[in-house]
């Protein structure tokens, strides 16, 4: 009779046991994906700061947003044409992090193709420097400029300009 009492003990000890580990591991699997969001929302604010960068470029330069943003046409003035170079790099640089970060961001990458779609459309600058230089990036960064988005302008995309 004891010997079944310990035998019951042992197995009462055991499903516990079981169910403890059971329990450890459902607050892992918490836990970890807890730890997935927090560091997609770290990964986010860190793009959120190089986005701010690019728009500080942009306010501490408010002569090149039309280059951009406005249909103006390439520039004549090398110091003018050597900066405008620098943004169209940036803003290249911004898409490509855009490609490299949508597969971890997944519905919090939001909606920037749109933004450099438009200016692709909005810019003979950049789609002269793009012309020339876009073989320093992948062909998905090539595609956020000169894919079409559905339902937003520049269904066709437009050719690339010339050099000043």
């Amino acid at each position: 009779m004891i010997a079944v009492m310990i035998g019951l003990a042992g197995v009462a000890v055991a499903l516990a046991a079981l169910g403890a580990a059971l329990w450890q591991g459902t607050l892992l699997r918490r836990q970890l994906s807890h730890a997935g969001r927090v560091s997609n929302a770290q990964f986010y604010q860190t793009i959120t700061v190089q986005w701010l960068e690019f728009d500080k470029f942009l306010i501490d330069r408010p002569r090149l947003w039309p280059y951009f943003h406005a249909n103006l046409p390439v520039p004549e003035d090398e110091g003018e044409h050597a900066e405008l170079l620098c943004m169209a790099a940036f803003m290249a640089n911004m898409a490509e992090i855009g490609v490299n970060s949508k597969a971890m961001l997944g519905p919090l990458s939001g909606d920037w193709e749109k933004y450099f779609r438009f200016v692709y459309g909005n810019s003979p600058f950049f789609r002269y420097f793009w012309g020339r230089y876009k073989s320093m990036w992948s062909d998905e960064v090539d595609a956020v400029f000169t894919t079409p988005v559905p339902g937003f302008p520049f269904e066709k995309v437009p050719e690339p300009a010339l050099a000043a």
